[in-house]
């Protein structure tokens, strides 16, 4: 599958399956056009953790965008919801009854920051502010932020880098880290 080859309707899939998935909120908009609907899915699939579970159909169309999943990123086993293209065309020889579908939802996977809090480890976003903290004492540039992330967190040197420079852009834009001329940055508060 290339880039150009994906639909509205297979990224409307991985919006939704990453929206319930990864309890996003604001969920995923899948009202828009397909350029900004391709923006978003790219853009939260910045959140996708180590250990997190997707269907083939969702990985394929990820990686067809370009996305870099982090390594151990699974598969999920007997989920799969076949697409358009994977349905064979056969007639059934007897007829098929309809099962009624059940009126409760199905409840949403843990994310898996709630399985760390539970094990006593500490989530991607209090490492982050720790390191933050520590600039008070001793500015730090992103390198050796990423270092220290990886060093306390663990992890690809991949996911370090994007969720670093992720919650660095964030704590900036919220004005709580402030960037020197040496591109180190401090915390504000």
């Amino acid at each position: 599958m290339k880039k150009a080859e994906i639909t509205k309707e297979e990224l409307a899939y991985v919006a939704k399956e990453m929206t319930e998935y990864m309890q996003l909120e604001p969920p995923i908009e899948v009202d828009g056009s397909i350029e900004e609907l391709k923006s978003e899915v790219e853009e939260a699939a910045g959140l996708i953790e180590e250990g997190d579970e997707f269907t083939e159909r969702t990985i394929k169309v990820l990686k067809a965008l370009g996305v870099a999943l982090p390594e151990g990123v699974k598969v999920k086993k007997g989920q799969e919801e076949k697409s358009k293209e994977d349905t064979p065309v056969s007639k059934p020889s007897a007829p098929v009854k309809k099962e009624k579908k059940s009126t409760q939802k199905a409840k949403a996977p843990k994310l898996q920051v709630v399985k760390k809090a539970q094990q006593g480890q500490k989530t991607r976003a209090q490492v982050m502010a720790e390191i933050g903290r520590s600039t008070r004492k001793k500015p730090l540039s992103t390198k050796e932020m990423m270092d220290k992330m990886r060093k306390m967190y663990g992890g690809s040197e991949k996911e370090a880098v994007c969720k670093v420079r992720w919650y660095v852009a964030l704590l900036v834009a919220l004005g709580l880290l402030s960037v020197d001329d040496k591109g180190k940055y401090t915390y504000t508060n």
